[in-house]
């Protein structure tokens, strides 16, 4: 259908013998918002759509979801969110996408969770809060795109337990990073971070490396609670980013924190390239997966790992309880000699 500056707000669209939501060459400045597509009203029980929830086909300026009114797109046969022959500008934030509201149980799309096929300008999730969308136990990938596609950003999502990949550039699996990253296709087939080293002591110093040409970007790193059986991703919980700026070609090496990760964490990254003023235009696949090693909890939340403290409860370490103790001799030693 055609559309033009139209919103489309709080509907129940299922069981249609198409795309739910078809957006069809030459509409503009569409908006979805606040629907259950390929479900029922309460956006709990699936009325699947014949071919897909929302077909985006030759548009542009169309916004599926915003912070706070996202849209529940699960239970349709077919991708959740279909963007293809050269649409553009397509921005996908705050939706469930094969799992129902206010859930994260499977009420999955039989395809991927969102496909790109042939289309440029698709922003999928985004760094503001409430921006980033649920992607998750979809039939195949969270997120896939083909060899058209394009400058398209997967920034802040949680992506998890998917039948393919999370994020799957050429649509045949995980694709090698190669050395300076001189290879072509979608996103450039941007080269992912590779993480060297991941110890929690309490919280988790990662060490990674990143291949890529000179530019600044954005490192997004996740924790699951199971590793994808590719060993690559997903990321189901955002815990920290940090900024890479490249002067020069060739891997660099990095660090950063993550808090309140502990040892058998399994923790990923992406790389996002900064095209400035806040937009990301492209976004790597998913590292390969590091289970983190040292420290295995904070329970009291004190800072320190839970096997240093005190057996006697006191939650406090050996070590600080030495130092309070050398402190009251100190004090006592004083008094008595002011006797």
């Amino acid at each position: 259908m055609l559309f033009r500056s139209v919103n489309i707000r709080g509907l129940a669209i299922g069981r249609f013998p198409g795309a739910g939501v078809r957006v069809a060459t030459g509409s503009a400045s569409v908006l979805l918002e606040q629907n259950h597509v390929g479900t029922d009203a309460t956006g709990t029980v699936a009325r699947a759509n014949g071919q897909g929830g929302v077909a985006v086909v030759g548009a542009s300026g169309v916004t599926i979801g915003s912070a706070g009114k996202g849209n529940v797109i699960s239970g349709n046969t077919g991708a959740g969110i279909a963007v293809s022959a050269s649409s553009s500008s397509v921005t996908i934030r705050a939706n469930r996408i094969g799992v129902p509201a206010g859930a994260t149980t499977a009420l999955a799309n039989s395809g991927a969770g969102v496909s790109v096929v042939s289309s440029t300008g698709v922003t999928i999730g985004g760094t503001a809060g409430g921006t980033g969308n649920v992607i998750a136990r979809n039939g195949a990938q969270g997120v896939t795109t083909d060899a058209g596609a394009d400058n398209v950003s997967v920034v802040g999502n949680s992506i998890f337990a998917n039948g393919g990949v999370g994020l799957d550039l050429a649509g045949n699996g995980v694709t090698a990073n190669d050395a300076g990253d001189l290879d072509s296709g979608p996103n450039g087939l941007l080269n992912f971070p590779v993480i060297t080293a991941a110890v929690a002591a309490p919280s988790a110093e990662v060490t990674f490396t990143f291949d890529g040409p000179v530019g600044t970007y954005r490192m997004e790193f996740f924790t699951s609670s199971a590793k994808d059986p590719s060993n690559y991703g997903e990321g189901e919980t955002f815990k920290a980013a940090t900024t890479v700026v490249k002067t020069t070609t060739g891997s660099s090496t990095s660090t950063i924190t993550l808090p309140s990760t502990y040892a058998g964490a399994f923790v990923t990254a992406l790389a996002h390239f900064d095209g400035g003023g806040g937009s990301y235009t492209k976004t790597s696949e998913f590292s390969a997966v590091y289970t983190v090693t040292g420290c295995v909890g904070d329970a009291d939340a004190d800072d320190l790992c839970d096997t240093e403290e005190d057996l006697n409860g006191d939650a406090r370490s050996e070590e600080h309880t030495s130092e309070l103790q050398s402190l009251a001799y100190l004090v006592c030693r004083l008094l008595l000699e002011k006797k």
